[in-house]
């Protein structure tokens, strides 16, 4: 795909790089390959665990299983500590951390000792994004790398376009701009994007403050309309985004209300905690792990349910942003943001979950007139900023 042998080339000459491509232009790719030519592991600096788990099915099912590994907070202490056992045996050729890992003396201990053929920041746009707000560990992450595992070629990537951005990630890891492979004015094509009042397909009161009540029937409607269209099975799914773990607007609420207006609908959740009063909705997972799950077994519950999405078991996930980057499923169809994204990046970024096969997919955002009082015509398409 354009821009992967321009990557490739210069990971290839040991050179610095920050590749920006699309959402679905095979980014994965790029380190894939290089790094099963060097000597040496990658190190692949990870945001979120389920973009861990999925890179390590992909790569998985290519045959590197038995050279691939991750160290995340999900773990047990003793899980860790066999995971560092394997990695320090020189045996694994990738190894999934997140950015929090290099402050860890045990893990730089491991690193002085460990041939590393190059260093991966997967999603370096949450340098900038995240650095300064709750994953201070960011911040520290070119200094802790060029220090660590100096000479060693570092391979920035990410599929958000904003300049600033840009600018950040270049400053942190001094790349000039020769070392930058710009690609996304490239659109995806594939995609289209979608509005949709609550009033969709029905009447809807706007003096009701009730931000569920207004949602819910839009989103039946919508899975409707999908499921007519055949966009709904297990060879063709969706992914919602949901703000919240709990409350009316939760990911959890928008699939016990699925499992209640369509039985037969097979539904998946994501999150990064568990929600309050956790109860399974399908008699599967009840059976499996239980009626009242802990804590930790909700983190295997939430894993199983991204497995059996990836293998076409389930047709719909809900989820948090917590599933919002990297997860490649390339018959999914549709995406739907039950409240506004945080950020353009957000929703370019979240829906690109969508048509990473290359057909047509859609991408939706649920937009709520909360407010009686704001003034018709601020969100009127006549409107100009």
């Amino acid at each position: 795909k354009d821009g992967q042998l321009e990557i490739i080339a210069q990971i290839l000459k040991s050179k610095q790089t920050l590749g920006l491509l699309p959402t679905g232009g095979g980014k994965s790719l790029c380190f894939h390959l290089t790094a099963s030519l060097y000597q040496g592991c990658c190190i692949i600096f990870c945001p979120i665990i389920a973009l861990m788990k999925d890179q390590v099915a992909e790569l998985s099912s290519m045959g590197f299983s038995q050279r691939i590994t991750e160290i995340s907070s999900q773990q047990s202490i003793e899980e860790k500590r066999q995971v560092m056992e394997k990695i320090n045996s020189g045996k694994m050729q990738f190894v999934f951390v997140s950015p929090e890992r290099v402050q860890r003396q045990d893990f730089r201990d491991l690193l002085k000792g460990l041939s590393v053929g190059s260093v991966v920041v997967d999603e370096a746009h949450c340098l900038s994004e995240w650095g300064h707000d709750f994953r201070l560990p960011y911040l520290t992450l070119a200094p802790s790398i060029k220090k660590f595992m100096p000479r060693t070629p570092i391979i920035c990537l990410t599929a958000t376009a904003s300049l600033p951005v840009l600018r950040d990630i270049q400053a942190e890891f001094e790349l000039t701009d020769d070392e930058v492979v710009y690609k996304m004015d490239n659109s995806r094509e594939e995609l289209g994007f979608n509005v949709l009042s609550p009033a969709y397909r029905g009447e809807v009161d706007f003096k009701v403050r009730n931000l569920a009540e207004e949602k819910e029937p839009a989103l039946n409607n919508l899975i409707s309309e999908l499921q007519t269209k055949g966009w709904v099975s297990e060879e063709a799914a969706g992914i919602i985004f949901t703000p919240h773990v709990n409350g009316k607007l939760s990911c959890y609420n928008v699939q016990r209300q699925l499992s209640r207006t369509f039985t037969d609908l097979k539904t998946g959740l994501f999150s990064g905690d568990k929600p309050k009063d956790y109860i399974p909705v399908d008699e599967d997972t009840k059976k499996k792990f239980g009626s009242h799950p802990a804590n930790e077994t909700f983190t295997k519950i939430k894993f199983a349910y991204q497995e059996r999405f990836k293998k076409n078991e389930l047709a719909v996930m809900c989820v948090t942003k917590s599933f919002g980057m990297g997860i490649n499923k390339p018959n999914t169809r549709f995406t739907v943001h039950y409240a506004m994204p945080t950020s353009m990046e957000a929703l370019y970024q979240e829906g690109g979950r969508a048509g990473r096969d290359g057909k047509n997919a859609e991408c939706y955002v649920l937009f709520t007139k909360s407010e009686v009082d704001i003034p018709e015509w601020i969100h009127h398409e006549s409107t100009d900023v």
